[in-house]
């Protein structure tokens, strides 16, 4: 089998300074991709790209963009066509999450939640189009949660922007696998974040009782996301259109004890 080789892509990871995005953004590189890394955190994107190209010798960019702001997005989009000319992949990874109950969940929690999780990618899927249209190909790989199966991790609004990521992986391999645009969505379970470590304390205990969930034996890391998100980069995987890649250590379908 042949090994994952990036070499010439052109990946943009939208939140690709985050805990998540970090990882993906370096396992891509590790595989020899150029990385763009959007973030609203300019010192983050800054500083993980000149790190990546420090130790992986290849190419990387950052840019400063709120996936709030169609504009934005809109003239980031245009600023990386412009600078690399071609954009082979690009990977939504921008997330937020926060707690709250149902019933007192705030009106600014559940829109800002959609805006992140979900217009966001409405903008940046919708402003990439017409560069992946015109170059009949496109690799859209979409990071969701496994709160679209269990409803689990994270309270409605989170659940509920997540599921919309799915159904709009769905739609768009409907509509655009013809084009020559393919869509995947990898939706990891536990990873060890900043964003869990908000619900789940770092102390003994509490990591016992969550890995006591896990068959694996073991939270998720970045690395196990960007793992997956460098196949389904790659050329290896263009017979894989339209699925959900579930990467939880197998905690889904764990229903019994040990």
């Amino acid at each position: 089998m042949k090994a994952i080789n990036l070499e010439n892509k052109i990946i943009v990871v939208i939140g690709g300074a985050g805990d998540i995005g970090s990882g993906i953004t370096k396992a891509l590189a590790q595989c020899g991709a150029v990385t763009l890394i959007t973030d609203i955190d300019t010192k983050s994107a800054k500083l993980l790209s000149d790190e990546i190209k420090e130790k992986f010798k290849t190419g990387s960019s950052s840019y400063k963009c709120d996936v709030c702001s169609r504009l934005d997005v809109k003239n980031t989009v245009n600023q990386i066509y412009k600078d690399f000319k071609k954009i082979d992949c690009l990977v939504y990874s921008a997330g937020y999450s926060s707690m709250y109950d149902f019933t007192d969940l705030p009106d600014e929690e559940w829109d800002k939640s959609m805006s992140i999780n979900l217009k966001g990618a409405f903008y940046f899927l919708q402003e990439c189009m017409p560069y992946m249209l015109k170059a009949g190909k496109g690799n859209i790989i979409i990071i969701g949660s496994t709160t679209s199966i269990n409803g689990s991790g994270g309270g409605s609004h989170y659940a509920v922007s997540k599921i919309g990521l799915l159904g709009l992986m769905k739609s768009l391999t409907y509509e655009l696998l013809s084009k020559g645009i393919r869509i995947n969505t990898v939706s990891p379970g536990v990873i060890d974040t900043k964003m869990l470590r908000i619900r789940y304390p770092d102390t003994p205990e509490v990591n016992r009782k969550i890995i006591e969930g896990i068959p694996a034996g073991r939270m998720g890391t970045p690395e196990d996301v960007g793992n997956i998100v460098a196949f389904l980069a790659s050329d290896l995987s263009e017979y894989v259109c339209g699925q959900e890649i579930i990467a939880d250590g197998g905690r889904i379908i764990y229903g019994r004890p040990k």
